[in-house]
């Protein structure tokens, strides 16, 4: 296991859901299933980008990439998926026919024209690349907003050790978020251009990935998110996702469904804009699935601050018995 944050983690971490997709999607009949999604269905167009338009401008870039073209095509024939030049150029190789010089021209000139264009070079794999999101807050006003059907959803508590004891040992890690004015540098610009012509993914480094996918904008600060990433395999040939659209219709492809302990849950809060009806749907939801005995508390307005608070609420029947003192 290469490094990862889990170490240092908060004991629980949140995850803001409406009730709709909590329990339509997240919980069925004592059963928790977590969607993990693809980064290219973010909110954030700039999550999970690279900055590589500083390699791409380099004087000998395209030389570089040439060069790197050339090696690989007489290293292995490209994969079905590669473009169309590729397979010519690899068969007029393999025949020892002197393509060299038409080769290096014509990468040369794709490259000056990759330095035109933005190009997503972590799209690799960021479409296979799973991600499970959460936050160390469950009474951000804005997050409640965005994620929780603006305050009348849910938010659930999560026991970080169950995670981790669960979905460490299947590559599924835990990292915290960094938040910067800048993007990322450079993830491996022209071994990621080169494997991209010829069909191919690009080995999932755990430090490029660590740094790619775990860096967003101090815009975003306020969330305080840590994510479990599970990476491609490393022997996986991943389809590459260059001309996906970020925003693009989602699709069971892009997204997978992961099981999780019932008992990895450890509380719930419950939006101060979800309707008294609601309310007792919701407590009685978690009763018959078995949660009868799991910290609840229901959200309201400060009256002072522009800020949340928590108050102890029941499941019905009395299962449970609130701890007042309990610091979330």
């Amino acid at each position: 296991m290469y490094y990862n944050s889990a170490n240092l983690h908060p004991g629980v971490l949140w995850k803001y859901y409406s009730q709709e997709t909590f329990f339509n999607h997240v919980l069925k009949n004592g059963h928790l299933s977590l969607r993990w999604s693809s980064p290219l269905f973010y909110n954030d167009p700039f999550d999970c980008q690279i900055d590589s338009a500083w390699e791409r401008h380099q004087p000998d870039f395209p030389m570089r990439f040439a060069k790197a073209l050339l090696s690989e095509l007489l290293t292995r024939r490209p994969s079905e998926r590669a473009r169309p030049e590729m397979a010519y150029f690899y068969n007029k190789l393999s025949y020892g026919a002197d393509a060299h010089d038409e080769l290096i021209e014509f990468a040369k000139v794709l490259a000056k024209k990759f330095a035109t264009e933005p190009m997503n070079h972590s799209g690799h794999f960021a479409s296979h690349l799973r991600v499970f999101c959460l936050s160390e807050h469950p009474r951000n006003i804005a997050m409640w907003s965005h994620y929780a059907m603006k305050h009348t959803g849910i938010v659930v508590g999560f026991d970080v050790d169950s995670l981790l004891k669960t979905w460490d040992p299947k590559g599924r890690y835990l990292h915290k978020v960094k938040y910067r004015d800048r993007m990322p540098a450079a993830f491996a610009v022209v071994e990621s251009m080169v494997l991209d012509l010829v069909g191919r993914s690009l080995v999932a480094d755990p430090g490029r990935v660590q740094e790619t996918f775990t860096v967003k904008s101090s815009d975003w600060k306020y969330e305080d998110e840590w994510r479990f990433i599970h990476l491609p395999s490393t022997d996986e040939e991943i389809v590459s996702s260059f001309d996906t659209p970020r925003g693009m219709k989602d699709n069971d492809n892009l997204h997978e469904i992961v099981d999780a302990p019932i008992n990895s849950i450890v509380a719930f809060m419950l939006g101060c804009q979800m309707s008294d009806k609601d309310r007792q749907k919701t407590l009685a939801l978690l009763a018959e699935n078995g949660f009868s005995n799991t910290k609840m508390y229901e959200m309201r307005k400060s009256r002072i601050n522009y800020g949340m608070e928590c108050f102890p609420t029941f499941v019905p029947k009395g299962g449970f018995i609130p701890r007042v003192n309990d610091d979330f």
